[in-house]
């Protein structure tokens, strides 16, 4: 379910469901069908957990962050549902000078958001939102329009960079 949300708020996005196949495997499938960006979630006790990002790179799928999430909250939960076909990207004022939250949403938009829109889908225009509050970062979802929260929401326990771009 948390992966269907991802892929309504993400434009261009595509759920396959990974069952047991390898990182091998589904670089083969990623060469194979063009896609350069990969996301893995990790579920504990059925609650997703950790997310994985990487980058395929002259053949090489490299893992360039890993989240791991304090806590979600669906659209399924809300029994609201909302289909994005573009996505822009803002930090939240609570963290505006903050240095990781910067690095934090300028990866997540290079890695999102793509130039050229290969599947245009009907829906509507969301803004990814990137705050704080304590130790977290939060990612949420807003409607320009309204300027209400659609979800999913999640909540950032840690951000693991693997390299020292992003």
């Amino acid at each position: 379910t948390f992966i269907k949300e991802l892929e309504r708020v993400i434009p261009n996005s595509l759920k396959k469901p990974r069952g047991k196949a390898s990182l091998r495997s589904l670089r083969e499938y990623m060469i194979l069908n063009g896609f350069d960006k990969l996301m893995i979630v990790d579920n504990h006790k059925g609650n997703p957990r950790r997310i994985h990002f990487y980058k395929l790179e002259g053949g090489v799928l490299k893992r360039e962050v890993l989240i791991y999430l304090k806590s979600t909250s669906m659209q399924v939960d809300s029994k609201e549902f909302f289909l994005a076909s573009k996505l822009n990207f803002e930090l939240d004022r609570s963290c505006l000078h903050e240095e990781e939250a910067r690095r934090f949403l300028n990866f997540l938009k290079e890695f999102l958001q793509e130039e050229v829109l290969f599947n245009e889908r009907e829906g509507g225009e969301l803004i990814l939102r990137v705050s704080r509050v304590d130790e977290n970062f939060f990612i949420y979802f807003l409607d320009p329009r309204t300027r209400r929260v659609v979800r999913p929401n999640l909540k950032v326990e840690k951000i693991v960079w693997m390299t020292q771009g992003g």
